[in-house]
């Protein structure tokens, strides 16, 4: 709008100095721009109306319908309707009040071209193209932070073959099972019957598959240390597992032994607890041996039971318990030792998991046809569906980022565009006077290059502002990483240039003879 104000000047005024009423050419001005504005406002909506679509078919299956999660109301629909109406209002007033003041002999004589720009418009049109290349700067670190911490939680190693890695819910009725012999036999049978079944390379039970956290957080205290109450304890993971789960899912002993048979319901309770738990608690000490009181878990009720003392029998390197977080101290216990409410089986496959769904389902219903098994998943797909909010989140970063490169690579165009008519005068003079188009093209790209390195300055203070806010999003890197800046700058340098490149070289085929007989 700036550059097309500029350009009028001289119809403005000579319409002015025919007699034309300077509130009939606000009027038209001020018209003018609302039609371009709620014009604007209007493909916005039908643009924000189809990106709703596309988010929509990206969510994934859920309870309630998806246009819960995603939609325009009608409040959205005003408030667009409102914004565009005032942005262009005050934009067409602003400008048409500044092309119907002034002197009109000299805006008709020189037709708005001049070798000195209009000072105020200059730096207004500066700061906002700066502003908005400064916020393209913030959206372009932050949604590049983003992808790099989301693509190391892809890598995130669990220590086996995530594709080769089958997992399925169980419940467990407590009708039927509230015997701890009758239920530990029943799985016993389960896993004897899947280590015949070909592609099975080992299973296990437990409360809590792979990556899908501990199951529970507990209160832990060790015997023999000054007691406390329950909520002032530290907590620690707490999982029931069947004694084939750490080969099953590939966790070396690092000290004492695994869980056995022999650890049954009525025997004295014993855990393996994970090397974070054992350094934390017990330090340069040897905790085989020692005791840990947490408070028992009573299927089926509310709160926790009595303290029950569990004796460390061993010690295991730590599992990868979940994608987000770091290791952490917990403990393992037998199944029969403390009765779950559900069950996830594990197995670990030799050929491709989605071949043995069918006969893993068929041989349980065969030992128990009214067993309810949820869908069978690959550690992969459930990694895949953990991080798919991670996924949309970042896809919906970028389109905002794109946009908002888009608005500055459009704000460098225009005001590239308006500095092009006001100086044109000034570029022919420097052409009669031997400039080359090469030198004109160089002048305009070292003033575009010149915003966007204050744009990446003023990124930056605020990126580097945000960073503790940025770090507890990330997983993997740093918020203060030097190659994001490094690529963000580039990024932005590149749109600036490319958006620049039409008016520069608009700017390099002026006549200088038509311009100084123009000016």
């Amino acid at each position: 709008m700036l550059a097309r104000a500029t350009a009028r000047n001289r119809e403005v005024a000579t319409r002015m100095a025919l007699g034309a009423g300077r509130i009939t050419l606000v009027g038209q001005l001020v018209t003018e721009s609302l039609l371009v504005s709620v014009t604007g406002g209007l493909l916005a909506i039908v643009l924000a109306y189809a990106i709703v679509s596309v988010c929509r078919a990206m969510l994934p299956d859920a309870s309630l319908p998806r246009e819960t999660y995603v939609t325009i109301d009608l409040r959205a629909f005003v408030f667009m309707f409102v914004l565009s109406t005032i942005t262009g209002t005050v934009v067409g007033i602003a400008t048409a009040l500044r092309a119907t003041t002034g002197d009109l002999v000299q805006k008709i004589n020189r037709s708005g071209r001049t070798s000195s720009p209009d000072s105020v418009r200059h730096r207004l049109g500066t700061a906002l193209v700066i502003t908005a290349l400064a916020l393209s700067f913030v959206m372009l670190m932050i949604s590049g932070l983003l992808v790099r911490s989301f693509l190391q939680l892809v890598r995130v190693d669990p220590g086996f073959d995530e594709t080769k890695m089958l997992t399925v819910w169980l419940s467990i009725p407590q009708n039927k099972f509230s015997n701890p012999e009758d239920l530990g036999t029943y799985l016993d049978e389960i896993l004897q019957d899947l280590a015949g079944l070909p592609g099975v390379h080992n299973a296990a039970f437990t409360a809590a598959p792979p990556l899908g956290g501990w199951g529970y957080g507990m209160a832990v205290l060790v015997r023999g240390r000054p007691d406390v109450d329950t909520a002032s304890r530290p907590i620690v993971g707490f999982k029931t597992v069947s004694p084939s789960y750490f080969d099953t899912v590939n966790l070396r002993m690092l000290r004492g032994r695994p869980l056995s048979r022999q650890d049954s319901h009525g025997s004295q309770p014993v855990a393996v607890i994970s090397s974070t738990m054992a350094k934390k608690f017990f330090n340069d000490q040897d905790p085989i041996g020692q005791h840990v009181l947490v408070p028992e878990l009573v299927p089926g009720q509310l709160g926790v039971g009595r303290d029950i003392s569990w004796e460390i029998v061993g010690v295991v390197a730590d599992e990868r318990v979940s994608l987000f977080d770091p290791a952490e101290p917990g403990l393992y216990v037998p199944i029969q030792q403390s009765l779950p409410m559900y069950l996830n089986l594990v197995v670990q496959t030799n050929v491709p998991a989605a071949t043995l769904e069918p006969p893993i389902r068929k041989l349980i219903h065969q030992i128990n046809k009214d067993q309810a098994l949820d869908q069978m998943l690959t550690v992969d797909q459930s990694k895949r569906v953990t991080l798919t909010s991670n996924r949309q989140q970042i896809s919906l970063l970028t389109a905002f980022t794109c946009v908002a490169m888009l608005i500055g690579a459009i704000g460098i165009y225009a005001l590239i565009s308006f500095l092009v008519v006001q100086r044109n005068g000034e570029i022919g003079i420097r052409m009669a006077l031997g400039s080359t188009p090469a030198l004109i093209i160089k002048l305009v790209f070292t003033r575009v290059f010149s915003w966007a390195v204050i744009g990446a300055i003023m990124g930056s203070i605020a990126t580097l502002g945000l960073t503790r806010a940025l770090q507890a999003l990330l997983f993997g890197i740093s918020a203060h990483d030097p190659w994001m800046f490094l690529l963000a700058f580039s990024f932005l340098a590149i749109v600036s240039a490319l958006a620049a490149w039409l008016p520069a070289r608009r700017a390099a085929r002026i006549d200088p003879m038509v311009a100084l007989r123009a000016d």
